[in-house]
Parts: C-alpha cells; structure tokens; sequence
C-alpha cells in the first residue's frame, strides 16, 4: 500500500495536465526555452547537409536524445488527459494542454524541450496514432457481429451486399436496441443489457488494459481509480467506424478508401454515445438499475489495483 501511495503521489504531480496550474509566469518560461540551446554534436542528424538523410522538424530524430525522451513522455502525458479530461478535441484547443504536458515531462527529466511547431505536431501525432491503432484493433469486432453472411453461403454476390448492408445498418442503429451494435441481450433473463455487449467490453479490456497496452503503466493506471467515460466512448465510435467500413464494402476487396476515424467523421458518434451513457448513469430506472453497478464491475475487474475503492458518488461525469 505504501508503493502504491508512493506511486499515486508522483503521478499526481507529474501526470496531471488539467489538475495542475501553469509552473511558470510567461517571462520566466520564456527565458527557460530560449536557454534551451543545444550544440551541432547533439544533433548529428542535422549537419548532414545535402544529404538524403537529412531531417526536418517535423521528425523526431531531428532532436536531441533528451528532447525525444520528453517529447514521448508527453505522448503519454496529453493521451491521459484525452481519456481522463479532455475527450475528444480539436488539437486547437489542445494547445495549453500541450505545453503544460511539455513542462512536466521537463520538469521529470531535468531537461527543458522547447514548445516549438515541431514538438507540438509529435505531440499530436500521438494522439492521432493512438486513435489509429485503436480503430484497427476494432476490425476484429466484425467477426462477433454477423453482419457478413456464412463462408458456405449460397447467396449471390447482390445477396451478400444487402446482408451486409441491412445487418450494418442495424448494428449502427441506437434505437434499434435488439441489434444495436454495443448493446448485449441476455437470453437467460430476457433482456437487453445497454453498452454492454462482449465484444465491445473485451474490447475495451485489451486495448486499453492489456499487457500491450501503448501507453498505460502500473503508475498511470494508478490514475484510473473512476471509471473513464472517454475510454468507452472512444472505443464504441471506433466500432461505429469499422461497421461503416464494412457498410461501404470497404472489407470486401473493392479497392475502395478505407473510411478514416476522424473526428470529422466520428466525434460525432462518440459524443452521441457519451451522452447516452450519461442518461442511464443520471436516471438509473431507464435500464432498472443494471448499467451501472455492471460497468462498476467490468471497471473493477480489468483495475489492476484491487485495493483501489470505486465509489460513483466521489467520480467526476
């Protein structure tokens, strides 16, 4: 228990973007960025000038071993923040947030990174990886969702399109809550069980808690002490991308573009879903009073800390 308090309390001063205030004024971080200067032999990769191997800001290898460190510390930093604050969010209004995440992974290595343009782009271009491996880590959901006819079929080829095409559409449909795709049925009892079908939890398990997790560590797993609404919401638009995928043919060899989990496309839905997550969390009647005390428990058991107490009623909505 004393690890773990000793865990908590350094990932509460580290790892807290939107928890914790500016550590410095304008003027003074500003003369502690332009003090971040760094010699030719730091950066190699920089005076191979007229070189094919020459790199450019927007490359990581462009900077010096230490920035790279802090650089991916900060990966880690601002995916936190996505699952436990923020959401989902144009990086425009991620900007503070970045800077914040840049001072902190400094203040932990004892070396100032510079909030330059190019630090900035890796920085979000770990939000945009992680949400890319997620949705492809989502493809494997479609073999528990039917919407593809037997491989011993008879249909023809039109027949197998409108299958697909009517079981997508289905699974896409929120108010079709026999088939919607993140809902269960349990037989045994008769009754539609919301947000929490197998597949969608398994899912969530995996991605976000397994052993190959990209991002999540003993100590900032430590942090997941509540349920993380952002993590399910995340994972169910995901979902919602590879049915729309499969609905477009895109799984079918056509050649086609595959459609993107952008948050032009998707944010969207997983605001949709968060929304309705929060209807049966405020208004516990409307699923007589099973969704929460099952996602409580699907929370407790993937938590690595079982020592940790999940009590609702102290955990932000």
């Amino acid at each position: 228990m004393e690890r773990l308090t000793s865990a908590t309390t350094m990932i509460e001063e580290h790892l807290q973007p939107y928890s914790i205030l500016s550590l410095c004024t304008d003027s003074h971080c500003a003369s502690r960025v332009s003090a971040s200067v760094y010699l030719d032999d730091e950066h190699p990769e920089r005076t191979r000038q007229g070189s094919k191997l020459e790199l450019k800001p927007m490359d990581m290898k462009f900077y010096s071993k230490a920035d790279q460190k802090n650089t991916e510390h900060t990966h880690k930093l601002i995916i936190l923040d996505m699952l436990l604050e923020s959401g989902w969010q144009k990086t425009s209004k991620l900007e503070q947030v970045a800077a914040e995440c840049i001072l902190q992974a400094s203040a932990v290595s004892g070396h100032i990174t510079e909030h330059v343009e190019g630090i900035n782009k890796l920085i979000f271009d770990g939000l945009l990886s992680i949400r890319g491996k997620l949705v492809n880590e989502a493809e494997q959901v479609l073999s528990n969702l039917n919407i593809y006819p037997p491989d011993d079929s008879r249909m023809t080829n039109d027949e197998k399109k409108e299958h697909i095409r009517q079981h997508a559409a289905d699974l896409l449909d929120n108010k079709n809550i026999l088939e919607y795709a993140l809902h269960s049925y349990d037989s045994d009892r008769g009754k539609t069980l919301v947000y929490s079908a197998p597949a969608f939890l398994d899912l969530h398990e995996d991605f976000w808690f397994g052993q190959n997790s990209p991002f999540l560590d003993p100590q900032s797993r430590a942090l997941i002490s509540c349920i993380s609404w952002h993590m399910y919401t995340l994972m169910g638009a995901a979902i919602m991308c590879v049915v729309h995928r499969a609905l477009e043919g895109q799984f079918l060899g056509s050649g086609r573009k595959i459609f993107q989990f952008t948050m032009e496309n998707f944010s969207g839905a997983a605001g949709g879903i968060r929304q309705a997550m929060m209807q049966y969390v405020a208004n516990p009647k409307l699923d007589e009073y099973e969704f929460m005390p099952y996602m409580q428990a699907h929370h407790t058991m993937i938590n690595t800390y079982e020592n940790y107490e999940l009590t609702w009623e102290k955990c932000p909505q």
